[in-house]
């Protein structure tokens, strides 16, 4: 069975083809009803324009019923990036060097500092200070 949603329900969708999260705001539900079963389908505004609609079907990309489902969601994906980018420069550096430095994975990355308040020479990116001490830079996609 498929999500429920509600008129006037805003809904958080992470677009498959740009890295950025757009909300779409549920304005109309249509319930169809035939030999073959019941069809619901959601019509969503995307944007200022009130007369664009798209059907939730045809969507490309994740969709969420919170903004902070969408948040942890992200949260998780980028947390696993780093973990692997860093474990596989720990295992190079080990079979480059011969230096055996501790592979840590972080679970999160909420106590790790605001991105906001670190400096940055290309305004595109940031380094972040990673529990064990270690500083990462992150290249963040440039809002629309």
């Amino acid at each position: 069975m498929s999500a429920v949603y509600n008129i006037g329900q805003v809904l958080f969708v992470v677009l498959n083809k740009k890295s950025q999260v757009y909300p779409m705001q549920i304005v109309e539900i249509i319930h169809k009803k035939t030999l073959r079963g019941d069809d619901t389908k959601y019509l969503l505004q995307g944007g200022s324009d009130k007369n664009a609609k798209i059907i939730l079907d045809e969507i490309d990309g994740e969709i969420f019923d919170s903004a902070e489902k969408a948040r942890t969601t992200l949260i998780a994906r980028a947390t696993q990036q780093v973990n692997n980018i860093v474990n596989l420069a720990i295992k190079k550096s080990s079979e480059w060097y011969g230096v055996q430095a501790e592979e840590k994975q972080i679970e999160t990355i909420e106590n790790l500092p605001d991105l906001n308040t670190l400096s940055a020479s290309d305004p595109s990116t940031t380094e972040v200070m990673l529990p064990d001490g270690s500083i990462a830079k992150i290249k963040l996609p440039v809002a629309m």
